[in-house]
């Protein structure tokens, strides 16, 4: 399929959304379930409340889709959405502070195919990430793993494309400066 065509697909799909029917809310919750559920676990931390935003965020949705014109991408008009819910329960609780066991992830919220990852190094890049400051967090899961581009995410989180960058940046050696003694442990076992 063409971007023409996944285009005009997206298209026929706001304006089946935005006129109510049902048939379309269940294609768009099939289409981005996996991935807002995903990106909601990575942002809280916890399987359970990730569940409960991930209904939250599309309920967001479906009551504010006539509100969608287009300014943007779909995807980057849902991912604002949810961006944001998850933003506003991390202020309003104390996520930081649970020590709830998520990096037991199963294959749809993997970062990286487990088949080139030996042992636990999935679970370790994963624990990395979550402790990066929440800001690059936040544009490391979009740019890295959810594969926005810069400007996307400019769009998404209300910042501009080059602080969008910085941020991307400052994670990435973040990670490479948390990462280097498990390299260097894993270089000894060879």
């Amino acid at each position: 399929m063409s971007g023409t065509d996944s285009e005009n697909m997206k298209i026929d799909l706001i304006h089946r959304l935005q006129i109510g029917e049902k048939k379309a809310c269940k294609e768009l919750y099939e289409m981005f379930k996996d991935r807002i559920y995903s990106t909601s676990v990575r942002f809280l931390k916890n399987f359970q409340d990730a569940e409960d935003a991930s209904q939250e965020i599309f309920l967001k949705i479906f009551r504010n889709i006539t509100r969608f014109r287009g300014e943007s991408s779909l995807n980057t008009w849902i991912y604002r959405i949810a961006v944001n819910t998850c933003m506003d329960r991390l202020k309003s609780r104390s996520y930081t502070d649970k020590e709830d066991d998520i990096f037991e992830l199963g294959d749809k919220t993997s970062i990286l195919s487990k088949e080139y990852l030996p042992g636990n190094d999935l679970n370790i890049i994963e624990n990395e990430i979550q402790k990066l400051p929440e800001r690059c967090r936040i544009v490391f899961i979009l740019h890295a793993i959810e594969g926005f581009k810069h400007d996307e995410i400019s769009h998404i989180l209300g910042i501009s494309t080059g602080t969008s960058k910085s941020q991307y940046f400052n994670a990435k050696n973040m990670l490479r400066k948390s990462l280097l003694p498990y390299k260097k442990e894993l270089l000894n076992e060879m």
